[in-house]
């Protein structure tokens, strides 16, 4: 494949992927505050930011960043979640296309550095959700999204500010600032999930010990000081998380905690219905294939790396069923059986940037050793592979999408009539107001009959009721 083909061939690479990561927002578009969206919004707006963490931290859990994200809710508002997931998308697409842009070479051009990293950035995205088993709760729902996909974005925002800084060299002074930066995003993205800390502490290790194994690091490298200072704020995050008096109280409601060999196993049983779940659905199996083969296909395009070898390629792909796995015991701890769905988005993260590492080192070693006549050729095959696999894949995948605006649309009609209710009750202050009954798509709590359900409790304080109760049947007024 020429040169001027390469612009042309990127959009096409980046079409599947756009088609159904605008299904994504379409549908995100219709999401607004269910179950515990009421609790967080009326606490953030009765305590005010600061005393609505510390209030989190003493009655629920230890995370401390979701508590702060919650904070937004107020402003938000139920209606305003139409615009939050779109947005959310938007940004992670962002920060996944600049974290890959980055990895290219300085002189490469560019107009080709984003194109392909649009391509490979989108093509990414639409596979983690593609694998994701529980889009709807793992992102459409607030209370679902901060502690599941926003540490995905934080920790990709974290590799945007490592790769900006390496690039330059940086004096004991100037460092200050990074070395800052790097403690306070990863112990930001430390205090979001308590699925994604454990995972972060060990691949922060891991960072450090191939660093120092390849490049024999020392301790005043500005590299190994960023690292360090990322380890440094991940074990803070869960050294936080794991003290918060909250704990006790959340612990009350779950199992009884296993022994560490049960956890392992309940856990490794999780991982095999995880593997077994996207090995085995061929929309899932094609994603992802197309997806590696457009990451070779790009590193056949551009030396991104130097000095490479090929068994790179394999320990990095070995490291993403690995860190995978590593998503699994905390939640089986917890809840002594596999982690539900909307976790896997986290170990899907994992898998995804695995094959990603390795597709692009066996692109960029393959770039080093194909004649001219042979890359030509091996051009086109993958390009043909690619889109192919990723065109299949993307077009099954927006068609389960689409068959469901009709439930997703049916929801946000109902809600916006019921909050209608809700506003105009605020005027007459009456002792119980009646709304229809809800059904959501995310299969979270919704308000029922019993003005007692803690639902019906934090919606009526948030818009400042007496008592709400839904139903379909109300009784009929009194004059």
């Amino acid at each position: 494949m020429t040169k001027k083909w390469l612009f042309p061939g990127f959009l096409t690479l980046f079409l599947p992927s756009a088609i159904a990561l605008s299904m994504h927002g379409f549908l995100g578009s219709f999401s607004r505050f269910m179950g515990d969206d009421f609790c967080a919004a009326y606490i953030a707006e009765r305590f005010g930011p600061l005393r609505a963490v510390w209030y989190w931290y003493l009655n629920w859990n230890g995370g401390y960043s979701v508590s702060v994200l919650g904070e937004l809710l107020p402003l938000i508002k139920p209606d305003g979640m139409a615009y939050v997931i779109p947005i959310v998308l938007v940004l992670w697409l962002a920060v996944t296309v600049a974290a890959i842009a980055l990895f290219f070479p300085k002189e490469t051009q560019i107009r080709e550095k984003l194109l392909a990293s649009l391509a490979l950035g989108g093509s990414v995205l639409f596979v983690i959700l593609l694998l994701s088993p529980d889009v709807p709760q793992s992102l459409y729902w607030w209370a679902g999204m901060r502690p599941y996909t926003m540490p995905l974005i934080t920790i990709t925002f974290y590799a945007i500010l490592y790769q900006w800084h390496s690039r330059k060299h940086w004096n004991k002074i100037e460092m200050f600032p990074w070395v800052g930066m790097s403690f306070l995003v990863t112990l930001f993205c430390g205090g979001l999930s308590e699925t994604f800390t454990p995972v972060q502490i060990v691949f922060f290790v891991s960072l450090i010990g191939w660093n120092y194994l390849k490049n024999k690091a020392r301790f005043r490298d500005q590299n190994f000081l960023f690292q360090f200072a990322g380890l440094v704020g991940s074990i803070t995050a869960l050294m936080i998380m794991v003290s918060a008096p909250g704990n006790t109280i959340r612990r009350s409601f779950l199992p009884t905690a296993p022994d560490p060999i049960t956890v392992i196993q309940i856990a490794f049983s999780g991982y095999l219905a995880f593997l077994a779940d996207i090995f085995n659905t061929p929309e899932k199996l094609l994603g992802l294939t197309g997806m590696t083969l457009g990451a070779i296909w790009i590193g056949i395009q551009f030396k991104l790396v130097d000095k490479i070898r090929l068994w790179y390629a394999l320990a990095f792909l070995a490291g993403g069923f690995v860190f995978a796995f590593g998503c699994f015991p905390p939640g089986s701890y917890g809840l002594a059986e596999p982690p539900p769905g909307r976790t896997h988005i986290i170990p899907d993260f994992m898998l995804v940037i695995g094959f990603l590492a390795s597709g692009l080192i066996a692109g960029t070693w393959l770039n080093g050793r194909l004649s001219a006549k042979h890359k030509n050729i091996a051009n086109l095959a993958f390009f043909i592979f690619v889109v192919g696999s990723l065109g299949v894949s993307s077009y099954m995948n927006a068609k389960n999408l689409y068959a469901l605006r009709h439930e997703y649309a049916a929801f946000a009609q109902k809600w916006d009539e019921a909050e209608t209710i809700l506003l105009q009750a605020r005027q007459t202050d009456p002792d119980i107001v009646y709304i229809p009954a809800l059904k959501n798509w995310a299969r979270v709590f919704d308000p029922s009959d019993n003005p007692k359900f803690y639902v019906n409790e934090c919606i009526a304080e948030y818009y400042h009721l007496n008592k709400v109760i839904a139903t379909d049947n109300p009784p009929p007024s009194t004059p």
